[in-house]
């Protein structure tokens, strides 16, 4: 039961990758469609896709996808924004 739920998990990961490239595909595709060449658009958009696919494969083989994806969350840079962002200028320290 938990290697099938381990399974679908991964499965899950597996496709957050894959729509996250097809996005960034679909937004570059549609600029080089408009402005540079109709087929160009489309090329780029499927080499994106392709190559998305391609990382969240190798994610799945590797470590596995939940495991890439929980440290793209997981960035230290990100723990104390919200608390930078409330303090005074004055009370900043530059270093």
């Amino acid at each position: 039961m938990i290697k099938k739920l381990e399974k679908l998990f991964e499965i899950y990961g597996w496709i957050q990758i894959v729509f996250s490239a097809i996005l960034l595909a679909g937004m570059v595709g549609v600029v080089l469609y408009f402005t540079v060449s109709k087929i160009i658009g489309m090329i780029v958009g499927i080499i994106i896709v392709i190559f998305g696919m391609h990382i969240a494969y190798r994610a799945y083989k590797g470590k596995g996808t939940i495991h890439l994806l929980s440290r793209t969350i997981a960035s230290p840079e990100l723990d104390n924004k919200e608390e930078e962002n409330n303090v005074p200028e004055k009370e900043k320290v530059i270093s």
